[in-house]
């Protein structure tokens, strides 16, 4: 709520209502609670994709002991002739592999700022000039010989 709105609520001058908010440090407050929000917001968000998370890798242990239990299962001459189930198999695996490995969309975001600032300084650089100091031996006497 706006200190306009409270001062009439409250039925005071805004004034008043400023300068005591000045001396309490209100704006201080609402800052420290905003803060706390936020942190509360992110703590909750990173707990929810914790939890998404070891979901995919539970299903994919699942998965990958089921098909472990199948290749223990069938000889070697069956998977050979039946190309079918092994392009199965080895793609199934394959896509475990990349869901294992996935990173979050706010990784890879974090990812590539880092690498657009390094591009960033890298320009920086170059496009400043830079003193460069070369000292002779002997000084200015044996330049001079």
């Amino acid at each position: 709520m706006s200190y306009r709105k409270l001062a009439k609520k409250y039925k005071i001058s805004e004034s008043t209502l400023y300068k005591h908010a000045k001396t309490n440090k209100w704006h201080e407050d609402k800052l420290r609670h905003r803060q706390s929000v936020v942190a509360k917001a992110v703590a909750a968000i990173e707990d929810e994709q914790v939890k998404r998370l070891t979901k995919i890798l539970q299903v994919t242990d699942l998965i990958i002991d089921k098909i472990s239990r199948f290749v223990e299962k069938t000889d070697d001459n069956t998977l050979l002739i039946n190309k079918q189930e092994l392009n199965f198999l080895t793609r199934s695996i394959k896509d475990i592999k990349e869901i294992q490995s996935v990173k979050s969309k706010i990784d890879l975001q974090e990812q590539q700022a880092r690498i657009d600032k390094l591009r960033k300084d890298a320009e920086d650089k170059s496009d400043t000039p830079q003193a460069i100091t070369i000292t002779i031996e002997g000084g200015e006497r044996a330049w001079q010989e």
